[in-house]
């Protein structure tokens, strides 16, 4: 499946307009949305994952702040891994 919104289509993650139609489609959704992690991002001194989102009528990518670790504490490890390969 492809994304096929405009909106989504046609604007940044970071965006206030694509936040707010992937927030409304996500709550609009009368069926099973599944979201899976595609990558970590820190931009200052915040922290972000990123997700990629799916249903019937969703294909998009969401940008999260990660405020708290746990319950993700996984996810964070596996980000250290990657930073410390990377250097």
């Amino acid at each position: 499946m492809s994304n096929t919104n405009e909106i989504l289509k046609n604007n940044p993650l970071d965006s206030e307009i694509y936040n707010k139609e992937l927030f409304e489609m996500i709550n609009e959704s009368e069926s099973l949305v599944r979201f899976w992690f595609d990558s970590y991002l820190k931009e200052s001194d915040k922290e972000y994952i990123v997700l990629d989102i799916q249903s019937e009528s969703i294909c998009a990518k969401g940008r999260f702040l990660v405020i708290d670790w746990t319950g993700i504490e996984q996810i964070q490890k596996v980000k250290e891994r990657v930073i410390k390969a990377q250097n």
